[in-house]
C-alpha cells in the first residue's frame, strides 16, 4: 500500500480520546464501551484505533445521573486546536417558534445535517431575541472535514431550513478556541 493510501485509510479512524471528545463522555467511559463490546476497535501500538464512522453513527445510553463535579477548564492544543463555526440567521416573519422546532424534529428524526467531524453542535435562540437563530458548531481541527465539504454541507443545511429560515443577511463566523471545557 502507498504512503497515501496509508495516510488516507488512519484518516477514518479516531483514537478514544476524540471519540470521547466526538461523544462527549470521558475517555474512561470509551474504555469501558470498548472492553464491553459496545464499541469496536483495534489496539495498533498498546492504543485503540476507532473508525469514526462507528463513533458518529454510535448512540450511547447514558445513565442520566447528574454530574457531580464541574469540568476543568483545557487550553487547545497547539497541533489540534478546537474551531467553532458560528452562524445567525432570523425566523421567517410567518413563521412560529414551534413550527421551526417541528422542522428540526423531521431533522433530527432524518438523521441528516450531523456534519461529520464536529464534537458539539447546538442549535438555539437568545431569550431577548427569541426569533433570532443562531448555530454553533465545535471542531477538533485534526478530525475536521476539508472546507468544500463544511460549505456542502452547510448549503444542504440552508436548503432544509430555506422554508422557515431567512439567509439573506445570515452572519458567518469561525474562530479558534482559547479556552473550553
Amino acid at each position: 500500500m502507498s504512503k497515501s493510501k496509508d495516510h488516507a485509510d488512519l484518516e477514518k479512524f479516531v483514537t478514544v480520546q476524540e471519540a470521547a471528545l466526538l461523544l462527549g463522555v470521558s475517555d474512561k467511559n470509551i474504555h469501558r464501551r470498548i472492553q464491553r463490546g459496545e464499541i469496536k476497535a483495534t489496539p495498533i501500538g498498546g492504543r485503540y484505533l476507532i473508525l469514526r464512522e462507528d463513533v458518529l453513527n454510535f448512540k450511547p445510553n447514558f445513565s442520566g445521573r447528574k454530574r457531580t463535579s464541574v469540568p476543568q477548564w483545557h487550553i487547545s492544543p497547539e497541533n489540534n486546536p478546537v474551531i467553532v463555526t458560528t452562524i445567525e440567521a432570523e425566523l421567517r416573519a410567518e413563521t412560529s417558534e414551534s413550527d421551526f422546532v417541528i422542522v428540526l424534529e423531521r431533522i433530527k428524526q432524518s438523521k441528516q445535517h450531523l456534519f461529520q467531524g464536529t464534537i458539539a453542535r447546538y442549535i438555539f435562540s437568545e431569550e431577548r431575541e427569541p426569533r433570532r437563530v443562531h448555530f454553533f458548531f465545535v471542531w477538533r481541527q485534526g478530525i475536521m472535514p476539508p472546507a468544500s465539504e463544511i460549505e456542502n454541507e452547510l448549503t444542504a443545511l440552508r436548503e432544509a431550513l430555506g422554508s422557515v429560515l431567512v439567509w439573506d443577511g445570515a452572519s458567518y463566523r469561525t474562530g479558534h478556541v482559547w479556552m473550553h471545557t
